[in-house]
């Protein structure tokens, strides 16, 4: 099989993921807080059959040694992280995170970013 750098990697679940998270912010609009807006995407989630952890803990590392614990908001097909943000802008700060999600567990990050 070949595969182009410009293939999205896990096609199909982030089309259901999305479409859930799509299905939340049509439903609910803007202004909930994030939490509001992380359960909804749950229970939309679950609705769709899809398989969705809340807030999983993962050991960080450093060379082999445990530095500490990071805990993103969501997984999903426990292959993708999902972090639920009510801001108008992602930030560096949120951009870092999900890399350092992506590269500390070998999952792929997702952002849903309903604003306010």
């Amino acid at each position: 099989m070949e595969v182009h750098s410009h293939d999205l990697m896990l096609k199909a679940e982030v089309y259901r993921t999305v479409g859930c998270a799509m299905q939340v912010l049509n439903t609910r609009g803007h202004g909930l807080l994030e939490k509001s807006y992380e359960n909804a995407l749950i229970a939309e989630l679950k609705l769709q059959a899809v398989p969705v952890r809340q807030q999983p803990s993962f050991q960080a590392d450093c060379k082999h040694v445990v530095v500490g614990e990071y805990i993103p908001d969501l997984t999903v097909f426990d292959e993708g992280i999902v972090e639920t943000k009510t801001s108008e802008k992602i930030s560096d700060n949120e951009r870092g995170h999900l890399i350092n999600y992506d590269a500390e567990d070998k999952k792929r990050s997702l952002g849903f970013s309903p604003g306010n």
